[in-house]
């Protein structure tokens, strides 16, 4: 792990909101995701024949649409889009308009202003936070008119059976719809990913209320599948700052101990650190860290504390203490009786400086037998702000 100096404000926002920059991959499973547009249509629906001959406002037409909201509710709710559309549209025949509607389109507008307004009524909460919004016409230019032609009273158009019914077909009031936006489909399966996995950390803390595991729920690969006998590599880096890794597979357990670097004061760091997690805490270390952990004496502990520096000492251990940080010399420092931080987690040294791409980490090789169904690894970050990789194959 790489240990690095950040400024004030940067600190700040790190330790607020603790964050834990992680690729968002479950071991074990591939995620494909398909996102495609959208546009559902609610079908669309004629009201012109509700309206009274010559009237615009008309308490049948919202009976209609009322009538009508449990189904539009539930066409909503089972979109996947967010927005949501209702186009409504007018037309008159050239039929002679009644008194006070003489400028042609003027009666089909007025009805189509009363369906917008029965749909403020009737959908309030849809349309104040933005799912539902309307697009009616705006003036007579928007409004369609008909293309069959009409003489007037004495003309006997109006007792021409196929006109009328042309008439009234002209004569309409309608509205649809449509909901658009993208449509997410995830599908998920297992698959043998530990012979081609990769994942990382790029920076924060993992949680005190976790003992540090940083991939919490991210840590099992599904390997029942494999040939018995079947070769697994782990490759885990570090850059600076230490971390520990256990490997499990059916009765096979193996824990790297922290690896990383030791420079810096790193060791009394991790050292102070858990001392204050779990110790004065009047907790038990976990057995899977080191136990090998005293207090300093007085003049040690003033040694210690004059090396931090104020950023350094808020970045190394603000996440453990959620309601704040004692003064920097009222910390109590712990220390390890023996280092137990290691450069290089695997027997084989050599095999390590070839396959990692940082000077710290860890290599290890794993062979699956008769009955071994999952391969679980757990990466342990108390320190921040932790960097790793992880890299497992089949070999």
């Amino acid at each position: 792990m790489k240990k690095v100096i950040l400024l004030e404000e940067q600190i700040k926002r790190l330790v607020s909101k603790l964050i834990i920059n992680e690729q968002n991959v479950i071991v074990g499973q591939k995620t494909d995701t398909t996102t495609t547009k959208e546009n559902k249509v609610f079908p669309t629906t004629p009201l012109g024949d509700k309206f009274d001959f010559g009237q615009f406002d008309s308490p049948n037409v919202k009976s209609a649409i009322e009538s009508l909201k449990p189904q539009i509710s539930e066409f909503i709710k089972n979109s996947d889009s967010r927005e949501f559309t209702v186009n409504i549209i007018a037309g008159e025949s050239q039929v002679t308009n009644p008194k006070g509607f003489e400028t042609k389109g003027s009666l089909a507008l007025a009805r189509a202003n009363s369906v917008k307004k029965y749909f403020q009524e009737i959908f309030p909460d849809l349309i104040k936070n933005g799912t539902l919004k309307i697009v009616s016409p705006l003036d007579v230019n928007q409004v369609k008119i008909g293309d069959t032609p009409y003489g007037g009273p004495k003309s006997g158009d109006n007792k021409n059976i196929e006109k009328v019914k042309v008439y009234k077909t002209e004569q309409f009031v309608n509205f649809n719809i449509v909901g658009s936006g993208t449509k997410t489909t995830t599908k998920t399966t297992t698959t043998n990913l530990v012979c081609d996995f990769k994942t990382g950390a790029n920076g924060g803390f993992a949680k005190l209320e976790n003992d540090f595991l940083f991939n919490v729920g991210k840590n099992n690969f599904p390997i029942g599948n494999l040939p018995d006998g079947s070769k697994i590599r782990i490759i885990f880096n570090t850059i600076e700052v230490p971390d520990l890794m256990i490997v499990q597979m059916g009765d096979y357990s193996y824990n790297t101990g922290f690896v990383g670097s030791t420079a810096d004061g790193m060791s009394n760091d991790l050292a102070t650190l858990l001392g204050n997690a779990y110790i004065v805490n009047g907790k038990e270390i976990p057995t899977i860290f080191p136990q090998n952990i005293v207090q300093m004496s007085p003049e040690q502990s003033n040694s210690y504390h004059r090396t931090l520096s104020d950023d350094t000492y808020t970045m190394t251990f603000s996440h453990i203490f959620p309601n704040g940080l004692p003064k920097k010399r009222k910390l109590p420092a712990f220390m390890f009786t023996e280092d137990p931080i290691k450069a290089y987690g695997t027997q084989d040294v050599k095999l390590s400086r070839e396959l990692l791409t940082s000077s710290h980490g860890t290599v290890l090789d794993v062979v699956k037998k008769s009955g071994d169904e999952t391969l679980n690894i757990s990466i342990y970050s108390p320190l921040g702000s932790t960097q790793w990789r992880l890299e497992t194959k089949c070999i």
